[in-house]
């Protein structure tokens, strides 16, 4: 983010300030020794305007789910192959979860930076997520709704749960998916609802 003069501010999510410099400790081989090393560290990457072959926004989405519940992983693998279709083509998007993470990354780097540039973010609701902690931060949800609160913020029922207060009334999927007996045809109708929610953005983004 920046500031009126152009200056870069740090970004902070739910207390985690990402613009302090660390220290680290470096091996200097050809000293023999390590080294106390003041690292700057890395700032949030600027939202960018992502576009297409055909020069039409492409709207970015993010999906996420609480990072405790491997059952609640198992379900969002189902909504993402239901949205492959749309990352293709003509007015195509981009969808990110934070299990592509690549092994070595830097995961907070990589984080923020899908975060800030989401257009759409789908909250994927259960027991787990509103009592635990999603990339490692709990309540991203409110965290995300407060900064941006111009974006879609779409929450979508995995498992029977309460609904966070900052997510009544931004409509979506309040039906438990893990309970729907044709769990193809609810992602199906899920996947097709953000893909509306995109199609607006591009229509905004002109």
């Amino acid at each position: 983010r920046f500031n009126k003069t152009g200056a870069s501010t740090p970004t902070v999510v739910s207390g985690l300030d990402l613009g302090k410099d660390e220290h680290v400790i470096q091996p200097r081989p050809d000293l023999g020794q390590s080294v106390d090393v003041l690292r700057p560290a890395p700032r949030p990457v600027e939202p960018m305007s992502m576009v297409g072959t055909a020069g039409a926004y492409v709207p970015h989405v993010v999906l996420l789910w609480a990072d405790s519940s491997p059952r609640d992983y198992a379900l969002a693998q189902e909504l993402v192959k239901q949205m492959v279709p749309y990352q293709r083509g003509e007015n195509r998007i981009t969808v990110w979860t934070p299990d592509m993470i690549a092994g070595g990354g830097n995961r907070r780097d990589i984080m923020f930076s899908n975060l800030n540039r989401a257009d759409v973010f789908v909250y994927l609701l259960s027991a787990d997520f509103t009592s635990g902690e999603v990339v490692g931060v709990p309540g991203l949800h409110e965290t995300m709704i407060g900064q941006f609160p111009n974006k879609y913020h779409i929450p979508v029922m995995l498992r029977a749960c309460l609904i966070p207060n900052s997510l009544v009334g931004k409509g979506g999927y309040t039906t438990p998916v893990a309970a729907a007996s044709d769990r193809d045809s609810a992602f199906s109708q899920i996947a097709i609802m953000i893909r509306a929610s995109t199609m607006d953005v591009i229509r905004k983004k002109g």
